[in-house]
């Protein structure tokens, strides 16, 4: 993965994965597809894809996310089935010895790890509408 930071945007597949989203016909399976697609011992990339698809479900109804992913497209509505699956692939993504956490500790970034830890804070919440300006 190239990554010029550490934002969930800020690397070479989730890039890939919002050019995905924008040429599919259909998002809501891309998203679900990508979600289950991480399970125990995910690799870094589709841990990667992953984040950016949970980035991109919890942006605000109203758009105004669009400017942290630099995408207009509108996130899904958030339904049981998405916050379910979303959560599961968060603790893949978290475990200890899962490849997306081991490599960002790694490189002393504890950020990356904390944001995705606030996402599932917000998934476990009532509040799923995140101010843009703290990704």
């Amino acid at each position: 993965m190239g990554a010029w930071g550490t934002g969930p945007f800020d690397n070479d597949d989730a890039a890939d994965w919002m050019l995905e989203l924008e040429a599919t016909g259909d998002a809501d399976a891309l998203l679900l597809d990508t979600l289950d697609s991480v399970g125990q011992g995910a690799d870094a990339s589709e841990a990667t894809c992953a984040v950016a698809a949970i980035v991109w479900m919890l942006s605000a109804p109203d758009g105004e996310f669009a400017s942290a992913t630099k995408r207009p497209i509108p996130a899904p509505i958030l339904t049981v089935q998405l916050r379910s699956v979303a959560l599961r692939a968060i603790g893949h993504i978290l475990a200890e010895d899962a490849e997306w956490r081991e490599l960002w500790e790694d490189a002393d970034e504890e950020e990356p790890i904390q944001q995705l830890e606030h996402y599932r804070q917000l998934l476990i919440s009532d509040d799923h509408t995140p101010d843009p300006r703290s990704f």
